[in-house]
């Protein structure tokens, strides 16, 4: 019997990128002066390309083409590509549901803000910004509420986002604190917080709970690469645990801004209290 396997390869091990350190911090002024020079090999990935995925003209080749890893053939993969491309084609018609949000907050640097609104299952076009002050972001947040019946939004209180989280509170919005210093509730099962928030997105993208249907393609894409490069391991005690999001970002090339205000949009409301 013929044997047949697929080997992956990670371009900063071929002759085009060899001796490119992928983590280094100026990693883009390296390529830049890679790219100056002919390719080794015109057929492999070269430098130029790989300036273009971190520029963003290519969003979700990083792990795939660049990096050599496929999420549904990696194994400590927490969301397998086929659930979130299942919830592409998983349209509701229900969208009687309350209005509810999660926002994932940035200052300035390449960090992105993102507000992710759905109704129930519906999850709709984010918002999507960058290099703003805190008052200039919830100045932003609160020009989308308006008009709006909102249920509840959970914000990312953690370093910067506490300023934002104050302006919304004290313009009245009903916002709840996504707090990455408390215990999961059921602190058997996961290591921390963050990976019971994680596990939640898992679950109801498993259980075919979430319609992208009404996300642009673009969006989408990059959305889907973002859930898709988390990875999850198991603690000492044998406990559910998902990487921190600097191990998502080094991997990805970015941060996985995105799917982190999903998974803040989908953690289950404290109250039930709206503001118009």
């Amino acid at each position: 019997d013929r044997f047949t396997a697929t080997l992956t390869v990670d371009a900063f091990s071929t002759p085009n990128l060899g001796g490119i350190d992928p983590d280094a911090e100026n990693l883009r002024e390296l390529l830049e002066e890679r790219a100056s020079l002919p390719p080794v090999h015109p057929g492999l990935i070269d430098a130029m390309y790989v300036l273009d995925v971190l520029r963003g003209g290519l969003e979700g080749e990083w792990l795939p083409r660049v990096r050599g890893e496929f999420a549904d053939n990696t194994e400590d993969a927490l969301i397998p590509e086929a659930w979130v491309n299942r919830a592409r084609s998983n349209v509701t018609d229900n969208e009687s549901y309350p209005l509810e949000a999660g926002v994932d907050c940035a200052r300035f640097g390449s960090d992105r803000s993102v507000l992710f609104s759905r109704r129930g299952p519906v999850v709709y076009e984010p918002v999507v910004w960058s290099k703003a002050s805190t008052t200039e972001s919830a100045g932003k947040v609160i020009d989308w509420r308006r008009g709006k019946k909102l249920r509840s939004m959970r914000v990312d209180a953690g370093g910067l986002g506490a300023g934002i989280f104050d302006q919304l509170a004290d313009e009245g919005l009903p916002v709840e604190e996504v707090d990455h210093t408390s215990a999961p509730s059921d602190s058997e099962l996961y290591a921390d917080i963050r990976t019971e928030y994680w596990w939640g997105l898992r679950d109801s993208l498993e259980g075919d709970e979430i319609d992208l249907s009404r996300l642009d393609e673009q969006t989408f894409r990059t959305l889907r690469a973002e859930i898709c490069s988390v990875r999850y391991s198991f603690s000492a005690k044998g406990k559910r645990q998902v990487e921190r999001k600097e191990q998502t970002k080094k991997r990805l090339g970015r941060s996985p801004d995105l799917a982190d205000a999903l998974v803040y949009s989908f953690i289950p409301a404290g109250e039930a209290f709206y503001v118009e």
